[in-house]
């Protein structure tokens, strides 16, 4: 009876572990050279090789001359990810290790020069390919990288990479956070009421005398300006005349957090509206969206997004008939969290060659706006 017992859990064993095999071919089958996985509720991106091995891609520079099916992008959550075959990454200008930090040189094809990024936890290191066999390939310190690239790094902005395997626990700090006193109780009810940006409002900002109330798009498809659910636009312009060429639009808007539940931190909370700026696209589809990055705006510590959508739909001409249009929008995202509210500030346009320095003197004068 024990021998018999002994082979019934070993077939068991066997009958799951080629489950488990089955379901990680299956997985992997999927997967055509040239296929894009991207990983669910992150920018992050892994590109298949022509065995069907997935590498993660770091930049647009690393995916240049290769073949990339976009048309075959699919989701896949974490879970299904681990259990397909994951090689090497595929970088521009690698990992850089200041002190204890990785960074991850991030040189878009369009940027002049590279941004670095804070990979937040040793396993999105491992996620992306990195292990103790390719770590020194791939991982320098400042003085060779330098060497290589001709640029002084620790010189580069820095921003903060998404996390790719989940967020980051905070650390500890050794005293407890302060009861406010009852004078700061009024501004804690200022905070939680509906925003308002005007004199006496959560928000002060003084609209330049030249920027136009609203927008003026001829069809609304051009371009995507609706906000996620139980969002307020507190104010929307052209900052730009719209004589010249490409205008520059600004739209702030604030989120009411207690119908987003899934969205308590600021990078959280700009994921996800991010997501939605780029999903729902009328008749297009999101083309690109960056890593958010760390800055200070409006007087806030806020994660800077970039984003851009590519909008095609047919409309119709003076005499009725169909017309396609297509159209290519870049837009700055700023996003931050006061209270239970969520604040984005966009600033956006068409014409990408030109957008970041068209965009630069709109987005000076927005980041002037302060809360009180």
């Amino acid at each position: 009876m024990g021998r018999l017992r002994n082979m019934v859990a070993s077939a068991a064993v066997v009958a799951v572990t080629l489950g488990a095999v089955a379901g990680m071919v299956s997985a992997q089958s999927a997967v055509v050279p040239g296929g894009v996985i991207s990983l669910r509720g992150t920018p992050h991106l892994w590109v298949a090789d022509n065995d069907g091995v997935l590498h993660w891609a770091g930049d647009t520079r690393a995916l240049a001359g290769r073949d990339v099916k976009w048309s075959t992008q699919r989701d896949v959550d974490l879970g299904e990810l681990t259990t397909m075959r994951r090689g090497s990454p595929w970088l521009s200008s690698g990992l850089l290790k200041i002190a204890d930090p990785i960074y991850l040189v991030k040189w878009e094809s369009n940027q002049a020069a590279p941004t670095l990024l804070h990979i937040q936890s040793i396993k999105d290191v491992e996620l992306f390919g990195i292990n103790g066999d390719n770590y020194g390939e791939f991982v320098v310190d400042p003085a060779k990288w330098d060497a290589k690239f001709g640029i002084t790094s620790t010189a580069l902005p820095r921003g903060v990479m998404v996390s790719a395997t989940g967020p980051v626990a905070p650390t500890p700090t050794a005293t407890a956070t302060p009861i406010p006193a009852p004078a700061a109780f009024s501004d804690a009810l200022r905070l939680n009421r509906n925003p308002r940006l005007q004199a006496d409002g959560e928000l002060y900002f003084t609209v330049p005398s030249d920027w136009t109330e609203g927008y003026d798009f001829a069809d609304a498809r051009q371009a995507n300006v609706e906000p996620m659910a139980s969002t307020n636009r507190l104010g929307g312009w052209r900052a730009t005349p719209s004589d010249k060429p490409s205008p520059i639009y600004v739209y702030i808007g604030a989120t009411n957090l207690d119908w987003h539940k899934d969205a308590r931190t600021p990078e959280d909370f700009s994921r996800k509206a991010a997501a939605h700026y780029c999903r729902t696209s009328t008749g297009g589809q999101c083309t690109q969206v960056s890593g958010a990055m760390l800055v200070t705006f409006a007087g806030q510590s806020a994660l800077r997004f970039e984003t851009r959508s590519v909008i095609e739909y047919t409309g119709t001409d003076g005499n009725g008939q169909p017309v396609g249009r297509r159209h290519e929008w870049s837009a700055y995202h700023y996003f931050f969290i006061r209270g239970n509210w969520g604040y984005e500030f966009r600033v956006f346009g068409e014409t990408p060659e030109t957008f970041a320095s068209r965009a630069q003197p709109v987005m000076d004068v927005l980041s002037g706006t302060r809360f009180f």
